[in-house]
């Protein structure tokens, strides 16, 4: 697995994506529906990346997808 600032278990990994993902759908938005978010998801929890680096490749696709629209 890939060292982290703040080392986790899966477990905790996988708690924190569920109440993320409560919160998510509480202000209207699935994340199930979003193909970035899960596959980030599945990178993390297989140990292929961290967290962090999960965060920063999400704000690069909004900021693409953001770009792109803005064209």
């Amino acid at each position: 697995m890939i060292a982290s600032k703040n080392p986790i278990n899966r477990e905790q990994l996988e708690d924190a994506f569920s109440l993320g993902e409560a919160n998510m759908k509480l202000e209207g938005f699935d994340p199930a529906t979003d193909e970035v978010y899960r596959s980030l998801k599945a990178d993390v929890l297989a140990g292929k990346i961290d967290f962090d680096q999960a965060v920063d490749a999400a704000v690069l696709s909004v900021t693409a997808i953001r770009r792109d629209s803005a064209a």
